[in-house]
């Protein structure tokens, strides 16, 4: 199922990359960003494999999900949400 979530936002961000292109080019660009997110997924899960079969890993990665989790929920009086500036444009 994480592997389809992925994929489809895989086909987005090429899709708007490729989007002012010519045909033929547009074409190249979507096997070539399809080839390579297809390699690049198989690369990093070879290498998560064998950063998990290494002891403790799991634990510390445990540790830091749930650090992160509670980062995430607890209350927070200086939110950053008042600095923001709204825009009008998507340029940066």
């Amino acid at each position: 199922m994480l592997n389809l979530i992925l994929s489809g936002d895989n086909a987005v961000v090429i899709a708007l990359a490729t989007r002012k292109l010519g045909s033929n080019k547009r074409n190249q660009a979507i096997i070539i960003g399809t080839a390579g997110a297809v390699i690049l997924r198989i690369i990093l899960m070879l290498v998560a494999i064998q950063l998990l079969a290494i002891p403790l890993v799991k634990v510390v990665g445990s540790v830091l999900l749930f650090y992160i989790a509670y980062d995430l929920v607890k209350p927070n009086s200086d939110t950053e949400i008042d600095k923001v500036k709204s825009g009008n444009t998507y340029a940066w």
